[in-house]
């Protein structure tokens, strides 16, 4: 089975539900069941990709009980866990609050603790365990590891490690607005070491200044195959980009390999009754297939 190893995002989820939505009175005590879970893509690639590739997971972790769930939740994955512990800084929470009975009037507050662990991986880290980088055939990084300086670097390090050792490297650019964002490294810099991007044409004009590729009056297909062309004008280093569009930003996608080639493709989406962490489902699929083709010509050579 192929290796990918995953440098993503780490977090615990706590949920809550207000049927009644938010009250104007000022002090309110509600006794409602509390949802925790393992989040964050980093588990999601383990929940979903654990039968598609042989999977080691990269990250920093919180010397806490949080850390300690999380290490535990995807260890029973069945993936390899390569994750570092630090004393000085928290794992991270997320806290999620939906008010309102219909989706119409339905609010949903999120409040996600910083700093995290997860956020303050550095070049160290990842020089720590940068032979199973090298001795990989894929490495897939999310773009949450460029919200901060430290795991900024060392995502870039990361994908460096991988081209030197001829490790096909995958960014998935989340959150789609990253590039509006504060991040430390321009956006030409970072998609300059990656072999292939995956985005979505919903939030594509946070990349691309050109606003006449997304006309309302043609198609979200025929949008896709120009955004692609222009992305490749753009951003010529990239040799493969994945364009996902359709119910969901997800249930549908354009593959372009090279110039001039588009490929579509159905992902299943609409029909999946679990939806979560589906986008990291689908990028395993593409990541197996990279492999796989990658060792074809490998052998036809």
């Amino acid at each position: 089975m192929p290796t990918a190893v995953v440098l993503a995002d780490f977090r615990v989820d706590y949920t809550y539900v207000l049927p009644e939505g938010f009250s104007n009175e000022r002090d309110v005590l509600r006794y409602l069941p509390l949802a925790i879970q393992c989040g964050g893509t980093a588990f999601h690639f383990a929940r979903h990709g654990a039968s598609l590739l042989n999977l080691i997971i990269l990250g920093l972790l919180g010397s806490d009980p949080s850390g300690d769930y999380i290490r535990e939740e995807i260890t029973k994955t069945g993936v390899s866990c390569e994750l570092l512990r630090t004393p000085d800084h928290p794992t991270g929470i997320v806290v999620y609050i939906t008010a309102g009975r219909s989706s119409e009037h339905r609010v949903r507050l999120t409040l996600a603790s910083t700093p995290s662990a997860s956020d303050r991986i550095d070049v160290s880290h990842i020089q720590n365990k940068a032979a199973f980088i090298a001795n990989a055939d894929a490495l897939i990084v999310d773009g949450y590891r460029y919200l901060s300086l430290p795991s900024a670097l060392a995502a870039q390090h990361a994908a460096q490690l991988a081209r030197k050792s001829d490790t096909i490297s995958i960014f998935d650019l989340v959150p789609h607005d990253l590039p509006r964002r504060a991040i430390p490294i321009p956006l030409a810099e970072i998609l300059a070491n990656y072999d292939i991007v995956i985005t979505e044409l919903a939030g594509i004009k946070e990349i691309l200044p050109m606003d006449a590729s997304l006309d309302s009056e043609i198609s979200d297909h025929d949008k896709a195959r120009t955004v692609l062309a222009q992305l490749r004008k753009l951003y010529p280093g990239v040799r493969q980009w994945i364009l996902r569009f359709g119910e969901g930003n997800m249930d549908e996608e354009l593959v372009s390999r090279y110039p001039g080639d588009y490929e579509y493709r159905h992902t299943g989406y609409r029909d999946a009754t679990d939806k979560v962490g589906y986008g990291e489902l689908v990028t395993c699929l593409h990541v197996r297939d990279a492999i796989n083709n990658a060792r074809r010509f490998e052998r036809q050579a």
